[in-house]
Order: structure tokens, then C-alpha cells, then sequence
């Protein structure tokens, strides 16, 4: 299994834009991180997050996990990361109704967690794009 894709935000200007892909296995039905969003201090983010779950072994090739969800987090010089909203975008499009997409907040971080199906192989895609906005406390506009 391959380790989480990481997207850095904090080498980001203010209004950039960064997208990030990651492709994680499952073979059983524990959650698994598939991918490590880590915000830096004073940033504020819109993540869109695309999740394609393929089951890929013998017993069902090509039942699919399909998942968007569009989220607002933050982190402050002196907290966590946190997520302001989660919104779930159309309705989840599944062929095996136990996968799972869940995202949540941690000290720097936001993860978004999988999870497959027991004795069923599915390879996971993971597509975030981030706008990210910066707060710069010493920059000030001259008319």
C-alpha cells in the first residue's frame, strides 16, 4: 500500500491554486488515509475533493465508488486545522454501498479516509484542488 500523497500549502501565495492526486489500495474495509491535505499557520482553504473507488480482483471487477465533496478549513497561528463546512456534492455513487469517504481535521492537517469493502480489492484516486488564502498580518495596501 502506498503511503498518503501530501498536499504543502504553506510555500502558497494568497488566491494560488494546487491540485494534488494520490492513488491508495484496499483490500479489506479498514478505514485507510489516502491523502494528507496540511495547511500552514493563518491559511484559510477551499478544498474540492474527488474520490474514484475501482474494485479491481476477480470476484467483481468494475463495481465503482464515486464521492465529491467541497469543504472550507482554516488554521490559525495558534490552533489546529479545523473544517469549517463539509458539503456533499450530487449524491454518492456507489455500486457497494459499505465504501466510505470520510474526511476529517487534526493538529496541521486534513485527511481524507477510504474504506473498501472485506476481501475486495479496490484501487482509490484522489483528486484535491485546494484554493488556498493566505493571511500576510505585516503587507499593507498603499492607495
Amino acid at each position: 500500500m502506498a503511503a498518503p500523497q501530501q498536499l504543502l500549502s504553506g510555500l502558497a501565495k494568497a488566491g494560488t491554486q494546487q491540485i494534488v492526486a494520490a492513488r491508495i489500495t484496499t483490500s479489506n474495509a479498514t478505514p485507510t488515509i489516502a491523502q494528507i491535505v496540511r495547511l500552514a499557520n493563518n491559511t484559510s482553504a477551499t478544498l474540492w475533493i474527488n474520490v474514484i473507488g475501482v474494485r479491481t480482483d476477480l470476484g467483481g471487477p468494475g463495481a465503482t465508488s464515486n464521492f465529491t465533496r467541497r469543504l472550507r478549513a482554516k488554521r490559525t497561528s495558534s490552533g489546529g486545522a479545523t473544517i469549517t463546512a463539509i458539503d456533499t456534492i450530487g449524491t454518492d455513487d456507489e455500486d457497494e454501498a459499505a465504501t466510505a469517504v470520510a474526511i476529517g481535521a487534526s493538529t496541521t492537517d486534513v485527511t481524507v479516509t477510504v474504506t473498501g469493502v472485506a476481501a475486495e480489492t479496490y484501487v482509490w484516486d484522489v483528486v484535491t484542488t485546494a484554493t488556498i488564502s493566505t493571511e500576510f498580518p505585516n503587507i499593507v495596501d498603499i492607495p
